[in-house]
Order: structure tokens, then sequence, then C-alpha cells
């Protein structure tokens, strides 16, 4: 996961990897296209916003990567399937 360099999408491209850009990157993109298309904006800002969420909870649950979705919080599978 990266910023919007473009040399990473090159690089990523070269060598037939999938480039991932971070949310942070990725929202202010979406941002810029506020004018063009407010609504879809907001449900994009909103989808965001829930991964943010989701991201935090698991932060403060310090869960690790061999914890599965299954041993996760009912609610939080429920939300995740709103996205």
């Amino acid at each position: 996961m990266t910023d919007g360099y473009a040399a990473y999408a090159s690089y990523a491209k070269k060598v037939g990897i999938a480039h991932a850009q971070c949310w942070t990157h990725a929202r202010r993109e979406i941002f810029k296209a506020e004018a063009a298309d407010p609504e879809n904006v907001r449900e994009g800002l909103r989808r965001i916003g829930v991964l943010y969420d989701i991201e935090e909870e698991i932060g403060d649950q310090k869960l690790w990567e061999s914890q599965t979705a299954a041993s996760l919080d009912p609610q939080q599978a429920a939300r995740g399937g709103v996205l």
C-alpha cells in the first residue's frame, strides 16, 4: 500500500503486482469530484469512513493476522456487509 506517487504504480505494473493506494490518498481524489457528483462522493466518503471505523476497532482490540473474520463481533461483520 502506498501514497499516490506515480512511480509506485509504474513499478507495480512492471513486476505484475496490484498497486493499492492508502485510503487517505484515495479519499482526497474522491473529494475532488464533489462538485461534479456530490451524492456519489458523499456515499464514497461514508464507505471510507466505515473502513476507518473498522480499522480503529481492530487496532483497539489488538487483533492479529491469525484471527479470522468469524472471530469478530457479529456487529462488525454486519456493518462490513453494508459497504
